[in-house]
């Protein structure tokens, strides 16, 4: 990967900037448990880990709506970016009505490719893979162990945090 920025804000770690702690979901919870899991913990995404703690893959609201037989999702989704923080308590409570989610589990509905980086990766790093794969979250790993997670959040706050220290 290419370091030829020289601002010291790219050099800064996966681990000095990612959350631990990751909440995880199991890959064979059914989607109604998924749906409520992230409006509890307002979440958007989570890995997912099989029966025996092995990452799986990573599952997100989107992935829910993306199955949802129900075209208000589907059309609210594509209409407002503000979707998720709206009708997030919305889909947990009728994600139970949903008939595909009464036949689907977590396994179902998650992407099984997992895009990490490992805990040294610099900011730039991340920026770049995160930028080539349009995903809005990395894991963070460590001897091939989920240590962390750094969101596109974490990155737009280390930046209005730099900037705002520089002024």
């Amino acid at each position: 990967m290419s370091t030829s920025n020289t601002n010291p804000l790219f050099e800064i770690s996966a681990r000095q900037l990612m959350t631990p702690d990751v909440l995880s979901v199991s890959a064979h919870w059914g989607v109604a448990e998924l749906a409520s899991f992230f409006s509890e913990y307002k979440l958007s995404g989570a890995p997912v880990l099989s029966q025996d703690g092995e990452l799986v893959g990573v599952v997100s609201t989107t992935d829910i709506l993306r199955y949802s037989n129900n075209p208000q999702y589907k059309s609210e989704v594509v209409r407002k970016r503000s979707f998720y923080n709206e009708q997030g308590a919305k889909l947990a409570s009728e994600v139970e009505e949903l008939e595909f989610c009464r036949e689907r589990q977590v396994s179902d509905i998650m992407t099984p490719m997992i895009i990490s980086i490992e805990a040294d990766a610099t900011v730039q790093e991340i920026t770049e893979v995160m930028a080539s794969n349009n995903i809005h979250r990395i894991f963070v790993t460590d001897e091939n162990q989920v240590v962390g997670i750094v969101s596109s959040m974490d990155i737009v706050r280390l930046v209005y945090q730099a900037g705002k220290a520089s002024a």
